[in-house]
């Protein structure tokens, strides 16, 4: 489990089958482009670090989360100080599976790798952060406080990436915002329902405290439909809560969709199902 290079400041991701350490600064201080792998074998041990897709550009003090088939690694120092920009990895084995092949038993599966990094500067944050908290819950990616190079930030952003790992773009709402003094350096991780971030620094020094925040579906409910289906809101203030509410109830709404598809069907061939009915009607008497 020894790294292949001296790191700090790196940002290391738990992803389906080991681990991935991406960045950090190396023996001078610079900021890196390496990324390392360390996968899993059947027997939950983790093997030696290998090397996968350099990053395109250098970074430390970055978030990074894993979001479907993609790593997204956003913020973070460059050689130049506090970034913006947003490298996305494209994650796999690389390997291409025959369709119905059948593997003997205990055969180690491949494992999944960085394949290759893309750079979209039009999705970058937007402002450049180092030193923040970042996660992903539900799909989302989120950015909480970090500093710009000047002060501790308090503004929270977040992104929704598409199944193939494209991003619109990056939204904040000020009430979900920190506390004033903002927040850098802490640490972040998602437990249940909630998010934390642990320990960190306000313009007012290094902290003891942590903060945590609700993404579980809360009440307010309402009711969508012809099957009456009760769907939770998202406990979550101003337009994120309620755009989210909204991905929660198209599900329900695809339901609603077939029933009322059904329901047409039927309304509109009443003989045959008025004699599947009485067919029915006829063996239950019997």
């Amino acid at each position: 489990m020894t790294l292949p290079a001296a790191r700090s400041a790196v940002v290391a991701v738990a992803i389906s089958d080991g681990i991935v350490v991406v960045g950090g600064r190396d023996g001078s201080g610079a900021p890196t482009s390496t990324v390392w792998k360390s996968s899993q074998n059947l027997k939950g041990e983790l093997g030696a670090f290998a090397e996968g897709a350099v990053l395109l550009d250098p970074i430390a003090d970055a978030s990074a989360a894993q979001v479907g088939d993609f790593l997204w690694v956003y913020g973070g120092s460059d050689p130049n100080g506090p970034s913006g920009a947003v490298q996305r990895g494209k994650l796999g084995t690389g390997v291409v599976e025959v369709e119905g092949e059948i593997k003997p038993p205990g055969t180690e599966p491949h494992p999944i790798k960085v394949l290759q990094w893309g750079v979209v500067n039009e999705v970058n944050l937007p402002a450049a952060r180092t030193s923040a908290a970042g996660f992903s819950a539900n799909g989302v990616l989120y950015l909480v406080g970090g500093t710009d190079g000047a002060a501790a930030r308090s503004e929270l952003y977040w992104a929704l990436p598409t199944a193939s790992g494209e991003l619109s773009g990056w939204s904040h709402l000020d009430v979900m915002d920190l506390p004033p003094g903002g927040l850098t350096g802490a640490a972040a991780f998602t437990a249940g329902s909630n998010a934390f971030l642990v320990g960190g620094a306000t313009e007012d020094g290094i902290i003891t405290g942590s903060a945590r925040a609700n993404l579980a579906p809360q009440a307010p409910f309402f009711q969508l439909g012809v099957a009456g289906i009760v769907i939770p809101a998202l406990q979550i203030p101003g337009e994120v809560g309620q755009q989210l509410g909204y991905i929660a109830a198209d599900g329900m709404a695809t339901v609603n969709f077939i029933i009322l598809l059904g329901v047409a069907w039927m309304y509109a061939h009443k003989p045959q199902v008025a004699a599947w009915w009485a067919r029915r009607r006829g063996r239950a008497g019997s």
